[in-house]
C-alpha cells in the first residue's frame, strides 16, 4: 500500500465507474466506488502478526491471525477526498442539473484522459487571484515540489483554496480550472482596481458578463494573470479551455459552477456529505 500511486488508482477508479454507470445505473456507480474505497482503507489499516505465523507455518502449527491496526500512508489520505469528488463529478453526479448529452461527452472524454488530466478534472484547482503575491505570473527558473507551475517558461501559480462555498468571500476572485474549462468567480465586493486591471471597467455590476474582455498587458497584474492563463492552457494543449467569467449573485452561472465546489453538500444519494464528514464515514 505503501508504494500506491494515488493518481494512478484514481484514474482506474473513474474508468471502472463510468463502466459500471453506463451498465447498471449511476447510484450503483457511486456506491461501488464508495465501497471500494471503505475497503480498501479498512484492509489498509490492518496488518498481520507475520513473525508469529511464520513461527507457526515452520514447524507446522495453526496460528490465528494476529491483525493490529497501522496508520495509513500519506498517498492513502487522499483517496476519500478523491473518491467523493468522483461521486459529485458530472460524470457521476446524480440530480437533475446534468443534462444527458452533457454527461455522456464528459463520459466518453473521462474514459481517454491520461493520469494528470484526470485529477484535475476529478478534483479541480482554484487558485486566489484576489491576494496573489508578486511572483505569481513570472517565470521561475528552479521550480521545486513547494512551488507550483505551469507551461513551458514554468509560470509560477497562485496560492490554491479549497473546493468549498465558505472559501467565495465577496471579496474574492479566484480561479478554477477543471482541465477542460477556466472558470474565474468574482465576488460583489471585488477590488475595483483588480476588476479594471483585468476587464477595463470599474464595476462588475450591470456589465455583460458574456462580452467582458480580459486585458492582457494593462499593467503588471493583467499581465501575470493572464500569463497564469496561458500557462494553464498550455498544459492542456489536447483542448483549448475557455476562460467562463462567473458574478457573484448570478443565478444559473454560480449554480453551474456549485457543481465543482466538491467539498461541499450535494442533494442526491452519494454527494450529501461534506468533505469532513465523509471522510469520518470512510475512516469509522
Amino acid at each position: 500500500m505503501d508504494s500506491l500511486d494515488i493518481d494512478v488508482a484514481v484514474n482506474i477508479m473513474s474508468k471502472q465507474a463510468i463502466d459500471i454507470a453506463q451498465k447498471t445505473g449511476m447510484e450503483v456507480a457511486r456506491r461501488r466506488v464508495h465501497e471500494n474505497t471503505t475497503d480498501i482503507l479498512r484492509n489498509a489499516k490492518m496488518g498481520s502478526g507475520g513473525q508469529n505465523n511464520a513461527y507457526g507455518a515452520q514447524y507446522g502449527m495453526a496460528q490465528p491471525q494476529q491483525q493490529e491496526q497501522v496508520e495509513l500512508s500519506q498517498t492513502l489520505n487522499f483517496l476519500p477526498l478523491y473518491s467523493m469528488s468522483l461521486m459529485k463529478n458530472v460524470v457521476l453526479r446524480g440530480g437533475t442539473d446534468v443534462r444527458l448529452d452533457e454527461r455522456a461527452f464528459f463520459q466518453l472524454m473521462v474514459q481517454n484522459m491520461s493520469v494528470e488530466q484526470t485529477i484535475v478534472f476529478i478534483y479541480p484547482r482554484m487558485f486566489n487571484i484576489h491576494d496573489m503575491d508578486d511572483l505569481s505570473g513570472r517565470p521561475c527558473d528552479n521550480p521545486d515540489e513547494d512551488v507550483k507551475v505551469a507551461g513551458p517558461f514554468n509560470t509560477r501559480l497562485p496560492a490554491t483554496s479549497n473546493l468549498t462555498s465558505e472559501n467565495l468571500t465577496s471579496d474574492g476572485i479566484f480561479l478554477l480550472e477543471t482541465g477542460s474549462d477556466l472558470f474565474m468567480w468574482m465576488g460583489s465586493a471585488s477590488n475595483p482596481l483588480i476588476i479594471q486591471s483585468l476587464f477595463g471597467v470599474q464595476t462588475l455590476q450591470g456589465a455583460d458578463m458574456s462580452t467582458l474582455q480580459l486585458q492582457t498587458d494593462s499593467d503588471d497584474f493583467s499581465a501575470r494573470f493572464f500569463a497564469i492563463v496561458t500557462a494553464l492552457r498550455a498544459d492542456r494543449s489536447d483542448r483549448f479551455m475557455l476562460l467562463h467569467k462567473i458574478r457573484e449573485g448570478d443565478g444559473y452561472a454560480e449554480a453551474f459552477f456549485g457543481r465543482f465546489l466538491v467539498e461541499d453538500r450535494a442533494n442526491f444519494p452519494g454527494g450529501t456529505h461534506t468533505y469532513s464528514e465523509y471522510h469520518a464515514l470512510v475512516n469509522q
